[in-house]
């Protein structure tokens, strides 16, 4: 018997010698420069966790082994499950996983051609799309919808989402009030926080 073997091309951009040297230097800027941080409570937390905090300029500063250790911590295999619980993709090694993006607030007119401020209709337009290419693994909480009240605004894509689609979903809050009721969304649909634990249905992308 022969056995099918599947040639995967990649482009290496960098070599190993420079990607190990961006590396390094990202640690010096970290640990000499540190980055801007606007939640008082986040600073709180890295001050009381023993960082090198300047509460005046709002800087904080890591130590390289605090971030090879954090590195460490972080799993080296996500696995991605849509609304049916049937696995869709790996986030692993060299895996390529494509969503549509996020948090558009205009859209461009499909009938005046004309941009303007972005509806729920559109969202559930686009939702619809996403869910059909098969090329494009996860969806995401793409559109801000303007006719719903903004403290609302975070959970609401969540809901549209969870209903005209089955992928998974890439999503964000705007509060962090939010996270709780966005999370009992996704409990509700599997079932369980155990069955949500073991089969992920959504990822939180956090822009700090």
């Amino acid at each position: 018997m022969f056995e099918l073997i599947v040639m995967r091309p990649t482009i290496n951009i960098l070599e190993e010698e420079l990607k190990e040297k961006v590396v390094i230097e990202a640690m010096e800027i970290l640990e000499e420069l540190g980055f801007f941080v606007e939640n008082d409570e986040a600073i709180q937390i890295l001050q009381n966790e023993g960082l090198n905090v300047d509460t005046i300029n709002r800087r904080v500063k890591i130590p390289p082994d605090l971030i090879k250790k954090s590195l460490k911590t972080a799993p080296s295999s996500i696995p991605l499950y849509d609304r049916e619980g049937n696995l869709v993709t790996k986030l692993e090694g060299d895996n390529i996983c494509f969503d549509p993006g996020s948090a558009a607030l205009n859209v461009l007119d499909p009938e005046t051609n004309e941009i303007r401020s972005a509806i729920t209709k559109d969202f559930v337009d686009f939702t619809k799309v996403v869910d059909q290419l098969e090329h494009i693994h996860a969806q995401s909480t793409a559109i801000i919808c303007s006719d719903v009240p903004e403290e609302i605004g975070d959970r609401y894509r969540l809901l549209i989402s969870l209903i005209y689609s089955k992928k998974p979903v890439v999503t964000g809050t705007f509060a962090k009030e939010s996270f709780e009721i966005m999370k009992n969304m996704l409990v509700a649909v599997r079932g369980s926080e155990e069955e949500l634990r073991r089969k992920p249905l959504a990822i939180f992308d956090a822009c700090p």
